[in-house]
């Protein structure tokens, strides 16, 4: 298993855009593609969108693809973010744990 947030390219977590995002989906998706030729299964945790996953150009290459959500309330989400010290207890995280659910 490997989490995506541990990137081959780290950045910022406020300068990691859409971009950087699909670019970093698509690597961990071709490692899979290595994964596969191996008979390992490959689990990617995080910030991957399933819509950008299935999107990739390596995303038809894969024998199976399926996906997980872990979801918490809004109000322990924030709870937790502020807790841990984190930017991001605000609306706009809310509205993108909304939109990802």
């Amino acid at each position: 298993m490997r989490l995506f947030d541990n990137a081959v390219r780290p950045v910022e977590p406020r300068s990691a855009g859409t971009v950087w995002r699909q670019e970093t989906t698509e690597y961990w998706l071709q490692q899979a593609l290595v994964h596969q030729v191996e008979a390992r299964d490959t689990m990617i945790c995080g910030g991957a969108v399933l819509g950008e996953v299935l999107a990739c150009p390596s995303a038809p290459k894969i024998n199976g693809i399926s996906a997980g959500l872990l979801d918490c309330a809004d109000v322990v989400r924030i709870d937790r973010l502020r807790a841990s010290g984190k930017r991001g207890a605000a609306q706009g995280m809310l509205n993108w744990a909304a939109w990802r659910q």
